[in-house]
């Protein structure tokens, strides 16, 4: 695919002529802008930057960090070979940095954030063996427990948390109740919550001063949630709000609490706790927060009345200018969305719309306005879709919206407005990941249009799919769904597959 010239093709050609620091601002500032371009799935931009500095400041601390990240994005960007060369430079180039063993414990984070836990749990044993006396040892070996967790090995999980447990006595308790803490986490995270507890429970009876003893208490609240037990997580709430009332992250964790009670469906106790919040810590982060949480509550308990003055009080922070007011008010909008209440959903969303009209969550609530009404087949539909197209196309949202709008059109029948818009999204997107996404689109229109004999060959279509988009890393699950569609469709027609 032919790909539009960006700041860091510009970038890259200036660095020879006027120097590194001197092309577009400092190397930290270039170092972000990568950063941000690998976030957003901009990896080719982002691997410029980071060679660029990689080679430019070799041998230094930015050296190292552009190289250490250009490795991780290469894990994250699925490009194997070119990871375990960038590892193997990274270690070969900078063996004796105060950092290294830093760097090579955030490729393997990188692993396994990606779930390649067999090379996570090879990189961080490497670690531990080469640099048994850095930090990074102990949080590699944290990371080899969760790893090992993940892949279902739980006797290697055990063992590898039990040298963590009394093999890094020596570390600040700090960090080793937080590493305990941590691995807790992962158990609760993949619903193992009796062992979860065990762990918080650790870390409470051995570092009850220590600062992540509030969030132990907060993991063993929602673990015993998960459990259904809502007795003994009543318990660990009040000990929660008892024996930690002067910590400033108490409001964070109790708001934390109550979102697992509310998703459970324990509406009652949800609301009590986040009422708890807002009044007892009204001037938290976490009381507005708690302010949503308590309009939904009042809105799933049928309160109509309270959760109106839920949403009042959202609307009202700071005389309308709270900037998280649109997040809250949209969210709360959802809510009535999903419970049928459109009429209502609709008002908040065009709320927002009116009264925010140059933030994300305006986008979003215009297009949940127009997905809503495209699904009811409602007679302005098009309109609200025309407000959207409307927007600045250089929001960054404006892809992703577009493309989930002509989903819309394409689950409700109506093939060639779907088209127009994938066809947009292709023309003026065609770097991001949602260009491959209204690529899929269009071939399952095509698909679905087979029986009328009105499509191009669709092996070619996908093959260019496969082609223009290798680079991105949710290709698979792209060629999947195309995959399925034709599952689908063959109960229709069984011709279509051969």
């Amino acid at each position: 695919m032919r790909r539009r010239i960006h700041f860091a093709v510009i970038f890259l050609a200036l660095v020879p002529a006027i120097g590194l620091e001197g092309a577009v601002g400092d190397v930290a500032g270039q170092l972000a802008e990568a950063g941000r371009l690998a976030s957003a799935g901009n990896y080719e931009q982002a691997e410029q930057i980071y060679t660029a500095i990689a080679t430019g400041q070799a041998g230094t601390d930015y050296g190292l960090e552009a190289r250490e990240r250009l490795t991780c994005l290469y894990v994250s960007w699925g490009k194997e070979p070119e990871a375990q060369a960038g590892l193997e430079k990274l270690v070969a180039d900078y063996s004796q940095h105060e950092r290294i063993a830093t760097a090579v414990t955030h490729v393997a984070d990188t692993y396994r954030a990606r779930e390649n836990h067999q090379r996570a749990c090879e990189i961080y044993a490497n670690v531990i063996a080469v640099w048994p006396g850095d930090e990074h040892a102990m949080w590699s070996q944290m990371g080899l427990t969760i790893s090992y967790a993940s892949l279902g090995n739980e006797a290697a999980a055990q063992g590898a948390f039990e040298v963590l447990r009394t093999g890094y006595t020596a570390q600040k308790p700090e960090h080793i109740s937080r590493a305990v803490c941590i691995v807790g986490d992962h158990y609760r995270k993949i619903g193992k919550h009796k062992k979860a507890c065990e762990l918080y429970e650790d870390v409470l009876t051995t570092w009850p001063e220590a600062e992540f003893a509030l969030w132990a208490r907060m993991g063993e609240a929602i673990s015993q949630i998960n459990l259904r037990d809502f007795e003994a997580a009543r318990a660990a709430v009040e000990r929660l709000r008892g024996d930690f009332a002067e910590n400033k992250n108490l409001s964070a964790a109790a708001c934390f609490t109550a979102d697992e009670y509310r998703k459970a469906g324990k509406y009652g106790y949800a609301a009590e706790l986040y009422d708890y919040i807002v009044r007892e810590h009204s001037g938290a982060e976490h009381a507005f927060w708690s302010q949503m949480g308590l309009a939904i509550c009042h809105m799933r308990l049928n309160d109509d009345a309270g959760t109106t003055a839920a949403t009042e009080a959202i609307q009202g922070y700071s005389g309308g200018k709270d900037e998280r007011i649109p997040a809250a008010i949209r969210q709360v909008a959802d809510e009535y969305r999903s419970l049928d209440r459109h009429e209502k959903a609709f008002e908040l969303y065009g709320y927002v719309v009116a009264n925010y009209a140059g933030t994300q969550e305006a986008l979003w609530s215009q297009m949940n306005l127009a997905i809503s009404r495209v699904s009811f087949d409602d007679p302005n539909a098009d309109a609200e879709t025309e407000r959207l197209l409307a927007r600045n196309s250089r929001d960054p949202g404006m892809p992703a919206a577009v493309c989930w709008v002509a989903d819309q059109y394409r689950r409700s029948g109506r093939a060639e407005k779907a088209k127009n818009l994938y066809d947009r999204v292709m023309a003026e997107y065609p770097d991001t990941e949602y260009a491959m996404w209204s690529r899929m689109g269009l071939v399952i229109l095509d698909i679905r249009a087979v029986q009328d004999n009105a499509v191009e060959d669709i092996n070619s279509v996908i093959d260019r799919l496969i082609v223009d988009f290798n680079d991105q890393p949710e290709l698979a699950n792209a060629v999947f769904q195309i995959g399925e569609q034709y599952y689908y469709m063959a109960f229709v027609d069984p011709n279509i597959c051969q």
